[in-house]
């Protein structure tokens, strides 16, 4: 492997991007996936794996592969040809374009292939946001008055009330709440942080499990709990995204079997509640650059993707209603 290959160039751009630009853990693997995905399609598809050798057509030829990749198992990252979605196209472009240009200032390359290729331009989907009579029953349906109950309460109020993505929540610390003010720092992409404020029924929960449930949830742990996490696993452990999607699937399999629903509440997850929260706080009258801020959006065009889901929302309910509809 020579110093100028994909994968050489690779390591080090990683180990800068954690070391200098502090990246997220999410985002590095994300880097790590597209770039040895884009190493291996060199290999197979015979191009030099040498950095100073690439030009926009080598980059043009991987795309085309990913747009004509055999269909994967998650239907939802498909694109219409049986390959990748153009989202997700886009992104490893955005990948490639971030790795070249650390390349130049290194000197290691002269020019940015990757600048030469335009980005696909993604379908604006709507984000699925449940409705606020479903976020209720969730949240209203009895927890176990245990220690785990308590938490899965608190957590569950936490993400709604404050709109938090699940890898911020599973992060947070003790020394990022303000319990008495009903604040929370939140650590959000990128390192940035953002206040946000929490409401009462989601104080209450919160209180209940910091004075109760966590402390014998890291009992049970000894010296091997987690002094700093707020959300701790049943062996007193910081909690973990998948441990947390578990949480989330087994609280939405008891609401809907009580209410008779089936599937119906299957599309719930944390991400589902960050829409929801957006949703319902535009509906009910916040203005767009406070919901920017809540949610810690880099762009205000991303958080106008709510604005058009409500539009939406008007359209079905005048369809619904209107006599000459």
């Amino acid at each position: 492997m020579t110093k100028t290959s994909v994968r050489a160039c690779a390591e080090r751009f990683l180990r800068h991007q954690e070391a200098v630009r502090n990246v997220s853990k999410h985002t590095l693997s994300a880097y790590r996936s597209d770039l040895e995905q884009f190493a291996a399609f060199l290999q197979l598809a015979g191009f030099p794996d040498d950095v100073k050798k690439m030009d926009h057509l080598t980059i043009r030829a991987f795309l085309a592969t990913l747009y004509e990749a055999a269909p994967r198992t998650a239907p939802s990252r498909r694109g219409r040809r049986g390959g990748l979605s153009k989202t997700s196209v886009a992104r490893k472009v955005s990948a490639l374009r971030s790795f070249f240009n650390y390349l130049m200032r290194e000197r290691l390359v002269s020019k940015n292939p990757a600048a030469l290729v335009s980005l696909p331009r993604p379908s604006q989907r709507l984000p699925a946001s449940p409705a606020e009579d479903a976020v209720a029953h969730l949240l209203d349906e009895p927890f176990p008055e245990t220690p785990l109950g308590w938490r899965d309460a608190a957590l569950w109020e936490m993400l709604y009330a404050t709109g938090m993505r699940a890898s911020e929540l599973v992060g947070l610390n003790l020394d990022d709440m303000r319990v008495g003010e009903a604040l929370v720092c939140i650590r959000g992409k990128g390192g940035k942080e953002r206040i946000v404020p929490f409401g009462s029924k989601a104080k209450a929960a919160l209180v209940r499990y910091l004075d109760g449930g966590r402390g014998a949830l890291l009992a049970r742990a000894g010296a091997r709990g987690n002094v700093r996490a707020v959300f701790l696993n049943h062996r007193g452990s910081r909690l973990t995204r998948r441990g947390l999607a578990l949480v989330i699937g087994r609280r939405i399999r008891l609401a809907a079997a009580s209410a008779g629903q089936g599937g119906a509440a299957a599309a719930f997850s944390p991400h589902a509640l960050r829409h929801a929260f957006a949703t319902h706080l535009l509906n009910r009258g916040a203005d767009l650059r406070s919901i920017q801020e809540l949610l810690g959006h880099a762009s205000l065009a991303t958080t106008q993707l709510y604005t058009r889901l409500s539009v939406e929302d008007l359209k079905r309910a005048h369809k619904k209603a209107h006599p000459r509809a």
